[in-house]
């Protein structure tokens, strides 16, 4: 899951990244871009066994487009995520983690206290964030995408 409205985004590469490691593992996953399109409630999906939500934190939380699809896809199909065993949230901030603690963490809080609620009861959690992005160095982003490739491998493939 994928929620930039821009495909030319540094979200877009942490997309290719998390593609490119799942596949070469014999992953082939669904992926879900939202942004500009609109996925419709009653689009049938299969029930996942994971979710990497990849997504821009903007005003301290997720961008309304993914917000909009969690909610209509719980109301629409009540069991999609039951099965889920693992969540991977990963994002990027403006701000410093300093100010995203002041700001309470909304988006790992949410994520733990409302979908997490909804998955399986063993669901495990991680969450990986690049803060500051606005100000990162080129070695920086690079770094971090390593980081996603890493975190992709470590809690998804295995």
């Amino acid at each position: 899951m994928q929620a930039h409205p821009s495909e030319n985004s540094f979200n877009q590469a942490i997309l290719d990244t998390a593609l490119l490691s799942l596949e070469r593992s014999g992953i082939n996953p669904t992926v879900i871009r939202l942004g500009k399109e609109k996925l419709r409630a009653n689009t049938a999906l299969r029930k996942p066994s994971a979710l990497i939500l990849i997504y821009p934190t903007w005003w301290g939380g997720y961008p309304a487009s993914l917000m909009q699809w969690i909610n209509e896809m719980h109301q629409s199909q009540s069991g999609l995520f039951q099965d889920v065993r693992t969540i991977l949230s990963i994002t990027t901030h403006g701000s410093s983690k300093f100010i995203n603690l002041l700001q309470g963490e909304w988006g790992r809080s949410y994520t733990k206290n409302r979908i997490a609620k909804i998955c399986d009861n063993s669901v495990e959690l991680k969450w990986t964030s690049l803060y500051k992005i606005d100000r990162c160095t080129h070695e920086e982003l690079k770094n971090y995408l390593t980081k996603v490739k890493s975190d992709v491998m470590e809690f998804i493939v295995t």
